[in-house]
């Protein structure tokens, strides 16, 4: 929808920036674009460090929603990690 449009084009203005690929990719994962999602918050972590905690709690939703437990269990131990 309208906020995805808003995300792409905030992305194109400011392709380095992880708390926009965080964003995008939370929206994509309500939109129900799982993969899209994946992508947005592999992005973001990847820009981030390691270090956004947000995303391996989202990513392993999807894992979890797409019947991935291992890679969904190793998420969310990777979130008690970082907090």
């Amino acid at each position: 929808g309208e906020a995805l449009l808003a995300y792409d084009r905030a992305v194109a203005l400011s392709p380095d920036n992880a708390d926009i690929y965080l964003k995008r990719g939370i929206a994509r994962l309500d939109a129900q674009l799982l993969y899209e999602s994946l992508d947005d918050l592999n992005r973001a972590e990847g820009l981030s460090g390691g270090k956004e905690k947000l995303v391996p709690f989202y990513r392993g939703k999807i894992y979890f929603q797409v019947e991935n437990f291992e890679r969904a269990k190793q998420d969310f131990q990777k979130c008690i990690e970082l907090d």
